[in-house]
């Protein structure tokens, strides 16, 4: 309906509220049109938690302003600020910094214990098992972010921060 009442590149922004009344979340829609696609739409979409925006959330917002003078540039301003390769590039390069974290710490480990040093032979080195972890952390955020680890959308840092005073990490 966006695109039918109004043109072809909508921006929505739609508060949900908690229980109590309070923003639990922001949800941005920007559905386009499928060129060739016969009135097809494509619906890009974020959702933010409020109270703990991620610095890709942070990112994408600050791309959202319009310019009265530049219609077309803010069009495609805003359209950038959704490019899944611009986005997905820039979390690799984020990903790669934590990989690299991981690996030397994981080397680190092999080098002081002879037993972890055992492990990592038998689980194909270094490189492999922080890979593992990576996508393993990974997989936990994805299930995070959809509310899926017991409805906790901070459900990791909580953990770690559980088990962090009693050495258990």
């Amino acid at each position: 309906r966006l695109v039918e009442q109004f043109h072809d590149r909508p921006l929505a922004f739609l508060g949900v509220r908690n229980g109590g009344g309070e923003w639990r979340e922001l949800i941005i829609l920007r559905p386009t049109l499928i060129a060739g696609g016969g009135g097809a739409v494509a619906i890009r979409k974020l959702t933010v938690d409020v109270h703990r925006p991620t610095a890709h959330d942070a990112a994408v917002v600050g791309e959202l302003h319009w310019d009265n003078r530049d219609p077309a540039g803010s069009q495609d301003r805003i359209d950038q600020a959704f490019d899944v390769e611009r986005v997905t590039k820039r979390f690799f390069e984020g990903l790669k910094g934590h990989y690299d974290a991981i690996h030397q710490a994981v080397e680190a480990a092999g080098r002081s214990d002879p037993a972890v040093l055992k492990g990592l032979e038998r689980a194909g080195g270094s490189e492999r098992v922080a890979l593992r972890l990576v996508t393993q952390i990974l997989f936990c955020y994805f299930l995070q972010r959809k509310g899926l680890l017991e409805g906790e959308r901070r459900w990791l840092s909580l953990a770690y921060e559980r088990n962090l005073p009693r050495g258990n990490y």
